[in-house]
């Protein structure tokens, strides 16, 4: 069970350092170790959450919204995670994928209001 929020949706996995990274629409980032089950650290991120993304060569977190943005972590260590980018998708970004040989961030923004369906990409650093 994961105990630091409700109604978790997306889960990516660091198994270099047993990490779980669990997020709920509640509004939390949840790190699990993988090895006993236990919360090792909850981090607050917007609420509406859909989607998780950790890529292990940078140590960062990605993170979508419904409230429209992309959440951007940077990982510490095992146990610390800070918040260093906050991106605006606008309503109801959903999906992400990280394409690394293009140096790539893809997200999936579905039909909201009379906003049409589209796809953003965003270079990373």
């Amino acid at each position: 069970p994961v105990s630091g929020g409700k109604f978790c949706v997306a889960a990516d996995l660091d198994e270099a350092h047993q990490r779980l990274f669990v997020t709920c629409r509640s509004g939390t980032l949840n790190v699990l170790d993988t090895e006993t089950g236990k919360l090792v650290v909850t981090v607050p991120i917007a609420k509406g959450t859909d989607d998780v993304l950790y890529d292990r060569e940078s140590g960062r977190i990605y993170i979508t919204s419904a409230e429209g943005f992309i959440e951007v972590l940077q990982q510490a260590d095992s146990n610390h995670y800070e918040p260093i980018a906050k991106i605006s998708t606008g309503p109801m970004g959903k999906n992400l994928a990280l394409v690394k040989s293009q140096n790539r961030l893809y997200v999936a923004v579905p039909p909201y209001g009379n906003v049409q369906a589209k796809i953003l990409v965003y270079s990373v650093q």
